[in-house]
């Protein structure tokens, strides 16, 4: 469908997906698959499977938005949920998948003017902030089209219920040949892995495993170290939480995206990384390394390094690091890039309730015996 300006008639249209029906309604799947593969830069955190998902195992009970614009063929569609916010606990209406996913976009047909997604963000952001006190959308990459339209509905709006906030992600542009690629690394970042791959090589049974099925030898290895490196915080102690991993991992690979890589030192998992292939581009979604194992080497730092020149080999030309600034990402060739958080409040004093209670949950979370009773409760939970 070519756009042009008569696209600024499109009427945008916000719908509730009920329940497991709606979600399953073939029709509508077929025309998201359809939209996000036109749409730029769309991730496997837009794809419908990834948000069914985490909707099916995280949110069930989370009231679900659909915005659409466009008939009967949708030009941009996103999906939405109503949650309570993690920092001051009150209710908030954001993308699926909010903090958990390391970015999200609109998706929509390439030639859309971004005055249509400023539209459709103003009259969802006037349906929804009648029923909650705030509207976030996080990790959206500012270069992006969405980010371009975010930044389009700011200036139209009080910046006395609204803040924009910008945050670092990495990512990682390959060359053609890993050779190419540890050059550019530097001579010491060279020396200092090479030194930790012999010591490991001299010291231990090592096998770097590739693995695209997510079997369960693949992810029990990954839960394995996971548990190890967090302890009591790793997401695998809750089950829901383990069920939306794994389906996610199972779902890549039936798809042919699923791709990680796991360290084995004495035939004991030590290491991993994995993600998902879109295209030519490699995304992250979780790294780990057990603490335990060869704690004066870098085996997290080795097993990365073993996964960029794989991932070379292969013919991908990025490694997305996704968001955080952690101080690895650089070391590997990480360049930054600034993802937004736009956060639009119902009112002034929405703003300020949501800013004092973030401040105290904060100073409740900082209490180390508050946190371990709660870490506690949580483990005893998910093993009920």
């Amino acid at each position: 469908m070519a756009m042009n300006p008569s696209a600024a008639e499109l009427e945008p249209r916000v719908s509730l997906l009920r329940d497991d029906d709606a979600w399953r309604d073939e029709r509508l799947r077929t025309t998201w698959r359809a939209l996000w593969a036109q749409s730029p830069g769309a991730t496997l955190f837009q794809t419908w499977d990834w948000q069914y998902n985490h909707w099916r195992y995280l949110t069930r009970r989370a009231r679900t938005f659909l915005l659409t614009v466009g008939e009967p063929e949708p030009v941009l569609m996103g999906v939405f949920y109503q949650v309570r916010d993690k920092r001051s606990g009150l209710p908030k209406v954001a993308f699926v998948g909010d903090d958990q996913a390391d970015n999200h976009l609109l998706l929509v047909q390439p030639g859309v003017p971004e005055s249509v997604g400023a539209r459709a963000i103003g009259e969802f952001l006037k349906q929804r902030l009648v029923r909650v006190p705030l509207v976030a959308f996080t990790n959206v990459p500012e270069s992006s089209w969405t980010g371009r339209v975010l930044q389009l509905v700011r200036s139209d709006r009080n910046a006395r219920f609204s803040e924009l906030v910008t945050t670092e992600a990495f990512a990682i542009s390959l060359p053609q040949t890993p050779e190419e690629y540890l050059a550019g690394l530097g001579k010491w970042t060279r020396h200092h892995a090479r030194d930790d791959l012999r010591r490991l090589q001299q010291q231990h049974d090592l096998k770097f495993a590739v693995y695209t099925d997510a079997g369960e030898q693949c992810l029990s290895a990954i839960e394995s170290v996971d548990r190890a490196r967090w302890g009591d915080g790793s997401n695998y102690w809750r089950s829901a939480m383990r069920d939306f991993e794994r389906s996610c991992m199972r779902g890549l690979a039936s798809s042919g995206s699923f791709l990680s890589i796991v360290l084995w030192l004495d035939n004991k998992p030590a290491a991993f990384v994995f993600g998902g292939v879109s295209g030519s581009t490699w995304l992250l979604l979780r790294t780990g390394y057990n603490p335990n194992i060869a704690p004066k080497l870098s085996i997290g730092k080795v097993t990365f390094l073993y996964a960029i020149q794989h991932a070379i080999r292969q013919g991908l030309r990025e490694c997305d690091l996704s968001r955080g600034g952690e101080a690895y990402k650089q070391w590997l060739g990480g360049v930054a890039r600034t993802n937004l958080q736009f956060l639009v409040y119902r009112s002034s004093f929405d703003r300020w309730l949501s800013q004092a209670l973030a401040s105290l949950m904060e100073s409740a979370r900082s209490n180390s015996f508050l946190r371990a009773s709660y870490l506690r409760l949580r483990k005893e939970d998910a093993n009920r």
